[in-house]
């Protein structure tokens, strides 16, 4: 049968040829949407390693000398240090909350602050991302960033300078050298910082993959308070919405005016998320993105299924003479099947040969070959091969609709009408 399709499509070269260059550029024009669409929607389907969810993050102010309330007795380092204290016990006490912590220069996930350093162990060294948070307040429970390390090891915060490395970090400061729980790395400065423990990967920015990062307990520095150090909180599961940040700000503003603080605001880190996401761009880069792949992805569909469309109906009389002569509606069908897939298959072939050098030379929409090798949107040939797939399924799902429906029809034919029309 298929010596008998290739004849026929050989027989009607010049008609298939034009069906073929339409082909090879939509599967060009095609792939190249979609490649961007997947490094960004594989890369926001990386785990997190951690959870915003009932998390807020609450932001207090100090009044300036010529408010009011302001109290000179008050700005001392050492009451100004005591006064914010007693606003992170008050949020502590709060029945509501389950756990807090302060961290510094938003280290959070999602923040627009990047605070970076370089650490080292032997001979091995790493450029890495710090998120660093007041010793003695639980920064791992507020964002439920788990422990990978065994549960017996153990670390004092309180008793020298730590540090909790992420998985990838970790492997790569302490290759083959058992669990580093316990050892030591030291800063660009050769200060020491004892291995607390070891969590995920975390990917601290939705719109860039996990990095090395390192979560660094710190103490208190009063000329960043108050709003270089931000109380973070998370509440019991569920109960989080925007009337309970009401009722928050409503019954806890009096209780956070200590000294010459006062709350500024409480926002969920969700709403904190988009806000992100929205300024950075992701957003919209990825509504743009999936808008133009779509639009295309429509585009080809109407193209490519009306030529298929118009090729059957074209071929109508020859469908009721097969069927005329004995052929049943099944092998029309799948011989005009047969023919779209070879066709959109011999364009696809082509098309995927021109967008390999245009990837050769200038590399893929979303450079991301040189990241994590555990991503596969990192792994050139499988990447490669991903984006290949997804455009010649959608290609190929176009072209058969395109010709089933048509080509059904006409295999309905009553043979004598077709004869009659031949």
């Amino acid at each position: 049968m298929i010596r008998q399709i290739l004849r026929q499509l050989w027989r009607q070269r010049r008609s298939n040829a034009w069906i073929w260059i339409e082909l090879v550029v939509a599967s060009y024009f095609l792939w190249v949407v979609i490649d961007p669409v997947y490094v960004l929607t594989a890369d926001r389907a990386i785990p997190d390693g951690y959870s915003l969810e009932d998390v807020y993050r609450l932001n207090m102010n100090e009044y300036k000398t010529t408010h009011r309330l302001y109290n000179p007795e008050m700005s001392s380092d050492s009451a100004r240090k005591e006064n914010f204290m007693r606003v992170y016990e008050a949020v502590r006490q709060c029945p509501d909350v389950v756990v807090t912590s302060v961290v510094n220069y938003g280290a959070f996930p999602q923040s627009d602050s990047w605070s970076g350093q370089s650490l080292n162990h032997d001979t091995l060294e790493a450029h890495i991302q710090a998120f660093k948070y007041l010793k003695g307040t639980d920064y791992l429970g507020v964002f439920r960033i788990p422990r990978m390390d065994p549960i017996h090891t153990t670390t004092n915060e309180s008793d020298e300078r730590s540090i909790y490395l992420t998985q990838t970090l970790a492997n790569k400061l302490f290759s083959n050298q058992g669990n580093p729980v316990g050892q030591y790395v030291t800063n660009s400065d050769s200060v020491p910082f004892r291995v607390a423990g070891i969590t995920p990967d975390i990917q601290s920015r939705s719109n860039m993959q996990p990095s090395l990062l390192g979560i660094i307990p710190v103490d208190l520095t009063v000329a960043n308070l108050p709003r270089g150090s931000q109380i973070c909180f998370r509440v019991r599961d569920g109960l989080a919405s925007m009337a309970f940040a009401e009722k928050f700000k409503k019954e806890m503003r009096p209780q956070l005016q200590v000294g010459n603080f006062y709350l500024e605001s409480v926002t969920d880190f969700p709403t904190i998320s988009r806000q992100f996401e929205y300024t950075m761009g992701t957003t919209g880069t990825y509504r743009l993105q999936s808008g133009l792949a779509l639009f295309f992805l429509l585009c080809t569909f109407l193209g490519v299924s009306g030529t298929f469309w118009l090729r059957c109906n074209a071929r109508r009389e020859e469908i009721g003479i097969r069927m005329a002569l004995g052929s049943s509606q099944k092998i029309v069908l799948r011989q005009f099947l047969t023919e779209a897939w070879l066709l959109v298959t011999a364009g696809f072939i082509v098309g995927l040969f021109i967008v390999l050098q245009q990837v050769m030379t200038e590399g893929f929409a979303q450079a991301t070959q040189n990241g994590n090798p555990m991503y596969l949107q990192n792994q050139p040939v499988i990447h490669f091969l991903i984006v290949s797939t997804i455009t010649y399924l959608s290609l190929l799902t176009t072209a058969l609709v395109g010709t089933w429906i048509p080509a059904a029809r006409a295999a309905r034919t009553v043979p004598s009408e077709a004869l009659h029309d031949e």
